[in-house]
């Protein structure tokens, strides 16, 4: 058991990795930039068994975090619908979270997308990272939404889920103790290139534009029952590395800024189109960093479908990432919800499902 100055220096080596202290972004030639013109495309992963209530199947919709669980069959045709729908655009590299739901989603639009090769490997650089991984909810995590209003008050839980800066009670010592593996270490982002065997695991300083988060010129990694494996391993090691024990709608704001600022601005500085695959509360966070209609007030209140893709257009002005879209009325959000029959089809955001929360509960 960690002493009381120990367990004090831990804590204050996670809340600085929270918030990192960033050096100037060193800027890669921007004369052949100017004006180049970059997506970033952003997809909920699709229904998974804590998504939905399903009386006869068993199922009841929970508070997920970063418990690692499956998609449902409707899930996974969300994911070949937005995969569909996306087949004009040319993606040259995604990011996806360490989580089942959200690696199963990505691939399974990857093969609609005719992103994957024949034997099945990525086309593009694919970056699975940490940083994607969805809010943690502490003790709220496994309980669904009545056994948590028994236990707690609706006036806290409300607090928790919705406030800016409230995180919900800690994961108990015990339960944190078995998904660590350990007190604390450095988390992980993997790089897959495309077309290669080739891997790469780098260390996460959170302090600056580094190889963490950068575009690969070559094109990673065979998608097959080996890569489950590895994943496995991954995961483990990035439990034993920066999972918080709980984490308010800050926290997660704070966890994405480096991909944001390391990663997905300098790529859509260059013109790429890039696609992520994560989660409700972490697509907010990431659109926190660029939509003018975001922001600690109103984060919460955006929807956030399943397996729907929101298109963000950006250019680069002079050297600045400059938000180009039009604002979407229904939203007012500065990016564009792509729609088709499909999408509509598998969509379990119905009305009954808005009001029971249920894909709320991420």
């Amino acid at each position: 058991m960690l002493s009381s100055s120990a367990s004090k220096r831990a804590s204050k080596t996670f809340l600085r990795t929270l918030q990192p202290s960033f050096k100037k972004m060193p800027r890669r030639s921007l004369s052949n930039n100017e004006g180049k013109k970059g997506k970033l495309i952003l997809v909920r992963h699709g229904q998974s068994i804590w998504n939905v209530n399903d009386r006869d199947l068993g199922l009841v919709s929970r508070f997920t975090g970063w418990t690692d669980i499956e998609l449902t069959s409707r899930g996974r045709s969300q994911a070949l619908a937005a995969g569909a729908s996306l087949t004009s655009e040319k993606i040259t590299v995604a990011y996806v979270s360490l989580l089942k739901r959200a690696l199963s989603t990505l691939e399974i639009m990857a093969s609609k997308m005719n992103l994957l090769s024949s034997s099945q490997r990525y086309k593009i650089p694919v970056t699975e990272t940490w940083r994607l991984n969805e809010r943690h909810y502490g003790s709220l995590c496994g309980m669904s939404k009545l056994e948590a209003e028994d236990i707690f008050s609706v006036e806290d839980l409300s607090r928790w889920r919705n406030g800016w800066d409230t995180a919900p009670p800690k994961m108990d010592a015990v339960t944190l103790g078995r998904w660590r593996k350990a007190t604390h270490c450095k988390p992980y982002t993997h790089h897959i290139k495309a077309h290669s065997s080739h891997r790469t695991t780098t260390s996460d300083s959170s302090s600056t534009y580094s190889p963490e988060f950068h575009s690969f010129s070559e094109p990673g990694l065979l998608r097959s029952k080996e890569i489950s494996k590895i994943n496995t391993g991954n995961w483990q090691r990035a439990m034993k590395a920066e999972m918080p024990a709980s984490e308010s709608l800050k926290d997660t704001v704070e966890r994405v800024r480096p991909l944001w600022e390391g990663g997905l601005k300098c790529q859509l500085l260059e013109g790429e189109n890039v696609l992520v695959v994560a989660h409700a509360n972490i697509i907010r966070s990431l659109l926190y960093h660029f939509d003018p209609h975001v922001n600690s007030e109103t984060l919460k209140a955006v929807k956030i479908p399943s397996a729907q893709p929101l298109i963000c257009r950006f250019e680069n002005v002079g050297g600045e990432l400059i938000n180009v879209g039009e604002v979407c009325g229904r939203t007012k959000l500065k990016a564009e919800w792509v729609e088709s029959e499909e999408i509509e089809k598998y969509s379990f955001c119905t009305l009954v499902g808005e009001s029971a929360l249920e894909h709320e509960i991420a």
